[in-house]
């Protein structure tokens, strides 16, 4: 998932990412980021600053995994909610862009920045 955040009139830190996992797996979650737009960067490994790895493990019950407003969840995907710190923070300036890569084989059907 890429995604990138844009600041007009105040800066930003981010802190952390909150992730929802629609399935039972397990495995792992990586987040990168860099200054500026992702767009020509998908393939660009070292235009990208790691942020934070962890091991995701589901809880022993899973519970509906909400699609947001105007999304329907056909399948009736039951999954949990993970957040992974940054290792440091990460400043987004004002008047600004900054991207994030989260990299998972895990199925993520949404995501947060805090």
């Amino acid at each position: 998932i890429y995604f990138k955040i844009r600041t007009k009139d105040t800066a930003l830190n981010i802190t952390g990412i909150s992730l929802q996992i629609a399935s039972r797996s397990t495995g792992s979650v990586e987040i990168f980021h860099k200054i500026g737009d992702f767009v020509d960067y998908e393939e660009t490994s070292d235009a990208w600053t790691p942020a934070g790895e962890v091991q995701v493990h589901p809880p022993a019950t899973l519970s509906a995994v909400p699609m947001g407003p105007g999304i329907s969840n056909p399948n009736g995907h039951s999954g949990y909610e993970i957040h992974l710190d940054m290792d440091e923070s990460v400043s987004v300036e004002r008047s600004s862009y900054h991207s994030f890569y989260i990299h998972s084989h895990l199925q993520i059907v949404s995501h947060e920045a805090s």
